[in-house]
């Protein structure tokens, strides 16, 4: 094996694939030896013989998923689609995430075509997202955006809530205007069909909710137990007013429901950045949508959805005084050059800081995390990264909001 071993990380595949038939034919439960053997027979352009090489690891239950991947590319390149399909359904229905390598292998060019090969690539993409593709885990999406907040007409405090883990949960970051602050996790969960949130102060305070949608509200409700054993019943309903418009009522009950205190009863109103007359509430939800759709469509692998956000005549300005790059055809260039590593975003949020500006014309700066991995020398590297953006938006021909400009910088990427 170790001799073996030597010609494959040399990539001797000549003398690989007769070292590791050797090893196969004298141990045939060895999965890797097969495995590799596949490997090297498919380098050497004899991918027939490699599809029965991974056939026997198959056989003997050597990593499904690298197996089936293999295979796929070997029965594409052997001018078999229906057999290739036949892998790659099996490969995504098990759970494999990495649409950007299905659509960046060129040994599965003949398959694109086919419209089997877009079903493939977005199971891959659900599977990587999977609370983005529910409607459930969505539902709470409207409190997104940052918040002033008001109880009576009085300043309560400032709220920002953001999508996290993969959007997976909404994450409460309140500040109160006579101090104080708290933080929740609010999330969807898939098997008790039920919202809950968890909410913990600056005081130590902590409390668990559980709740549902219906009409579009969403209900809480918790019970917690005082030190001196008083029983406290609350209800925490949030109402979806008007786009940039909710209202936040938390109330609780020590007699089992009988009579009920109003706890909290706030009034958010999303913050849009310095009062412009010409910049409604609604274009700055719009552009939140269009700075998220750039997103997800970075997290989908999906270069189409990531262009349809920018104007043609959109010009991107890299970190790190990277030259400017002017129209989709550079801009194209730029992000996806040919013969790139495989490369998946993992984690991709953009949270704007403030978005003003005019009814034709706005911009939105802020901070972002990114975190992707990447094939380098046959080894995935993983790398995370965070800076500020700023976006200058303008609407098209149909009156949407789309990217016009675009400038991001960071730290060197670790």
């Amino acid at each position: 094996m170790e001799k073996a071993n030597e010609y494959f990380q040399a990539k001797d595949w000549a003398k690989a694939a007769p070292a590791y038939q050797q090893l196969a034919k004298a141990d045939p439960k060895n999965g890797q030896a097969w495995f590799r053997l596949g490997l090297s027979l498919h380098e050497l352009g004899r991918y027939q013989d490699a599809v029965n090489a991974y056939q026997q690891a198959q056989n003997v239950g050597w990593a499904a998923g690298p197996v089936r991947y293999r295979s796929a590319r070997a029965h594409a390149k052997s001018g078999k689609p229906d057999e290739a399909f036949e892998q790659l359904n099996q490969l995504v229905q098990g759970g494999f995430q990495n649409a950007s390598l299905l659509e960046g292998d060129a040994d599965l060019q003949g398959l694109r075509a086919d419209a089997r090969f877009a079903a493939v690539v977005a199971q891959a993409q659900k599977n990587a997202r999977p609370c983005d593709h529910d409607p459930n885990y969505r539902m709470f999406d409207f409190w997104v955006g940052d918040w002033n907040v008001t109880a009576g007409g009085t300043p309560a405090g400032t709220n920002r809530i953001e999508l996290i883990e993969g959007n997976c949960v909404v994450f409460e970051n309140w500040a109160g205007a006579g101090g104080g602050s708290g933080r929740s996790f609010n999330f969807y969960n898939n098997q008790t069909k039920k919202w809950n949130q968890i909410w913990v102060d600056s005081q130590g305070n902590n409390i668990q909710f559980e709740g549902e949608f219906r009409d579009g509200t969403l209900f809480f409700k918790a019970t917690t137990v005082g030190a001196n054993g008083t029983k406290t019943l609350h209800e925490l309903t949030f109402f979806n007013l008007a786009p940039g418009h909710v209202r936040q009522l938390w109330r609780s009950s020590t007699d089992n429901g009988a009579t009920w205190t109003t706890v909290f009863d706030g009034d958010y109103t999303r913050h849009a950045g310095a009062h412009n007359p010409g910049h409604s509430a609604a274009d700055a939800d719009a552009i939140r949508a269009v700075i998220q759709s750039y997103t997800r469509a970075w997290l989908d692998g999906n270069a189409e959805g990531v262009m349809a956000t920018l104007l043609d005549d959109a010009v991107i300005m890299p970190h790190h005084g990277v030259k400017p790059r002017e129209g989709a055809a550079a801009i194209r260039q730029f992000w996806w050059p040919p013969n790139s590593p495989p490369t998946q975003i993992t984690d991709f949020r953009m949270t704007p800081d403030e978005i003003s500006g005019g009814s034709e014309l706005a911009y939105a700066r802020g901070h972002f995390n990114l975190s992707y991995t990447m094939q380098q020398d046959g080894a995935e590297k993983s790398v995370t990264n965070a800076g500020t953006f700023l976006i200058i938006t303008r609407k098209n021909g149909a009156g949407e909001w789309r990217i016009s400009r675009f400038m991001w910088d960071d730290p060197p990427a670790r």
